[in-house]
């Protein structure tokens, strides 16, 4: 994180106990987790905003077979300027009809 080009972040590591870094894998997913969070309220927020917009849901295998899911919002702002965001990434295990049906 620090190589990152945080100073704050870098004296912090430098001068926190070493204990108590708060860089951990399980922190560092916990923080990502919030700003996920606060990044999507602020879309909805926006997009309730909006007298128009639109949905667009894609799904991609990967190289694996894993199914990439992509949800993506286009609305329009009140200064009528043309917004594309996106809302969800996700990764889709169960794919095939054959094992969407074993899951039932």
């Amino acid at each position: 994180m620090a190589m990152g080009g945080d100073e704050v972040l870098a004296e912090h590591i430098k001068t926190s106990g070493g204990n108590a870094l708060y860089t951990s894998p399980t922190i560092q997913n916990e923080l990502i987790a919030i700003i996920g969070k606060r990044i999507q309220d602020g879309i909805v927020q926006a997009v309730n905003k909006s007298e128009f917009f639109s949905v667009i849901a894609d799904g991609t295998p990967d190289g694996t077979q894993t199914e990439q899911f992509s949800l993506c919002v286009l609305y329009v702002e009140l200064e009528l300027w043309r917004s594309k965001k996106i809302f969800s990434l996700s990764y889709q295990f169960q794919t095939s009809v054959d094992q969407v049906w074993r899951k039932r």
